[in-house]
């Protein structure tokens, strides 16, 4: 009796399993994987971002779902950007242009752009330009340039940082409004904290661009701190004249951070790019007219008004002793290995001289040259940074002597250029009464820093070096003085206004002549 009813509750547990359990469990497996946000959900899990875009556009999904689709364009797009994919702005313009209910769709584009907009706001530069590109060929979105270009306008104005203010620049259609986001965008790079905000390294900027140095590093080793944008200016000049916004660097370390040597090479300036002669030689290109060929230009110029010609002999005057005193003697510009041997002693290289001009809310280098500063090996001074290491060179010095070379004529053009510059003279500085050290810049140390020894240094052309002169260029080997080659000395000598700052960065156990051993 017993087994028997143990057999018919066995019995009726099996036909219940079988017609009851088994096939619910069945249709509810079915109906969740038939379910197309699951489904949705499921290609996106897998990354299958192509077959996603194919499934709700295709009919098993719910298409006169207005909401729906909607929902999905929007997890295509946010998932695309979410895995940092160049093409997720393009999923995001699917997911505007698509629904056969456009007007609808436009009238409440406002709610779902909303959505998207933190996500849009994390884009990085490269996404965004593609996802714009995409944009733009597209009709009839004016709409949703301008929303893009309004939420990142936003981001930007809060957050300050490069990258905010290079989508906000990707994204903006006036030409007028790019450029104030330019200038708000090079402001970045004039104050320490936003840099830093912005997730740049401080030492990529400088080697980039070593006239930030003197901002963003501690130059002033002896106080232990920066300077502000305010120090590089020359005040012998009003600000408005190009002149007082001309300082030099003197980036004298020969090892990196890392106690590697690092190399110097010479950057040389673009003639076009120098504002003296900006103007004309843009005119004489327009016109056709080769800058070199003094004739031709003075065709040109017999060919204006008597106005015009007044406006653009002087110009044109600086040009031709420009290239007579100056761009004549221009050869390659010199790249030296990162550590040169000399006989049986290797040598660290990694000094160089940099041209710096502050322009609008920016800083540029106009030119670096390969140079070589005082002999390491040479003893220091009184003067201490703050963690007790000997000084040579000032921090901050001042350019206030401007002399001559003996092998070039000086003449009346000569003369009115230095007297443009502030102050200039045909006098030539000799080492020792005897020899000459052409186009010699006196660089006398700031007031602040008096206990500084270099008060008879200079920057000029090398003088000495045996057989072989300038064979050490590029390590601190010189007597004091800071060495440059030919063209570089005479050009630094035409360019540099008398009072213009020099701002000297090193650090002691980075200074070397010799290769760090490891």
């Amino acid at each position: 009796m017993i087994s028997i009813t143990k057999k018919k509750i066995t019995s009726f547990f099996s036909k219940f399993w079988l017609l009851i359990v088994i096939p619910t469990v069945f249709l509810l497996f079915f109906f969740m994987s038939s379910n197309p946000q699951n489904k949705l959900d499921n290609f996106l899990e897998e990354k299958q971002v192509k077959l996603a875009r194919e499934y709700i556009n295709s009919s098993r999904f719910f298409n006169d779902n207005y909401d729906q689709k909607k929902i999905a364009e929007f997890k295509i797009s946010c998932f695309m950007q979410a895995n940092d994919s160049i093409d997720f702005l393009q999923y995001f313009i699917y997911s505007l242009i698509y629904n056969p209910n456009k007007e609808i769709y436009v009238q409440d584009n406002i709610a779902y752009l909303s959505l998207l907009s933190e996500n849009l706001q994390k884009a990085n530069p490269k996404s965004l330009k593609r996802g714009l590109k995409s944009l733009k060929k597209i009709k009839n979105i004016t709409w949703a340039i301008n929303f893009i270009w309004e939420e990142l306008h936003k981001k930007a104005l809060t957050d300050q940082t490069v990258s905010a203010w290079q989508n906000a620049f990707l994204a903006c259609q006036k030409e007028n409004e790019r450029d104030e986001i330019v200038k708000n965008r090079r402001k970045i790079y004039l104050d320490t904290s936003l840099i830093l905000k912005s997730g740049i390294v401080l030492e990529d900027v400088m080697k980039q661009n070593p006239c930030y140095i003197p901002l963003l590093k501690e130059v002033d080793r002896v106080n232990k701190k920066a300077y502000h944008l305010n120090d590089l200016y020359n005040p012998s000049f009003p600000k408005n004249n190009y002149l007082s916004s001309r300082f030099l660097v003197g980036d004298f370390n020969t090892v990196d951070e890392n106690g590697n040597c690092r190399g110097s090479w010479d950057e040389f300036p673009e003639n076009s790019q120098l504002k003296e002669f900006t103007m004309l030689l843009n005119i004489l290109k327009s016109k056709k007219i080769n800058s070199r060929d003094s004739k031709g230009i003075r065709n040109w110029l017999n060919s204006l008004s008597s106005s015009d010609k007044k406006k653009y002999s002087e110009s044109i005057l600086m040009w031709e002793n420009y290239l007579s005193k100056v761009e004549q003697y221009r050869g390659a510009e010199l790249k030296r290995d990162a550590i040169i041997r000399i006989g049986t002693t290797n040598y660290c290289i990694g000094q160089r001289m940099c041209l710096c001009e502050i322009q609008n809310d920016t800083i540029i280098m106009v030119a670096q040259f390969v140079t070589s500063s005082r002999n390491v090996n040479l003893p220091h001074s009184v003067l201490k940074d703050y963690d007790n290491q000997p000084r040579y060179y000032a921090p901050k010095c001042i350019i206030t002597s401007r002399y001559w070379d003996k092998r070039i004529p000086y003449d009346e053009q000569d003369a009115k250029r230095d007297k443009l510059m502030g102050v200039g003279s045909n006098h030539v500085i000799r080492y020792k009464g005897s020899v000459a050290l052409p186009n010699f810049l006196h660089m006398t140390p700031a007031p602040e820093f008096s206990r500084a020894s270099a008060y008879c240094n200079g920057i000029h052309e090398f003088a000495v070096g045996g057989k072989t002169p300038g064979l050490y260029m590029g390590t601190p080997i010189s007597l004091g003085c800071v060495r440059l080659h030919s063209y570089p000395s005479k050009f630094v000598r035409w360019w540099t206004p008398n009072n213009a700052r020099l701002f000297i960065a090193y650090e002691y156990q980075n200074y070397l002549q010799s290769p760090k051993i490891k």
